[in-house]
């Protein structure tokens, strides 16, 4: 969650799109967990913009799966860690079917070696 006001809308995480299976159980809690190792990690190295866990006095369900964070400007980074695609590419149109912006060639499928 963010402090402080914004008129932009929020933005989704990429670990937000479910293709297959629907939905992972604790997908939230285990994203958040791999997030504030990290940034503990990472914290003497580059200063981050974590703040606190304590979720005291909001929902229950938010516990353990949010995290308060000072405004940041974001970078738009994508990065790619495999070298076969792992989306069901026959599901995505057109326009979605890019890595990096390059295009996909018609015909791939998941699993398949990357051009």
């Amino acid at each position: 969650m963010a402090t402080g006001s914004s008129s932009s809308p929020p933005i989704a995480s990429p670990h937000s799109i479910t293709f297959s299976p629907p939905g992972i159980p604790e997908k939230g809690r285990v994203l958040t967990q791999m997030t504030l190792f990290w940034l503990e990690f990472l914290r003497d190295v580059i200063p981050n913009h974590f703040l606190s866990t304590d979720m005291s006095g909001l929902p229950p369900e938010l516990d353990g799966r949010s995290m308060w964070v000072k405004r940041a400007d974001m970078i738009d980074i994508e990065c790619v860690r495999a070298a076969t695609s792992r989306v069901p590419l026959e599901r995505l149109s057109a326009h979605r079917r890019r890595i990096c912006g390059i295009p996909l060639p018609a015909g791939l499928r998941e699993s398949d070696q990357l051009p």
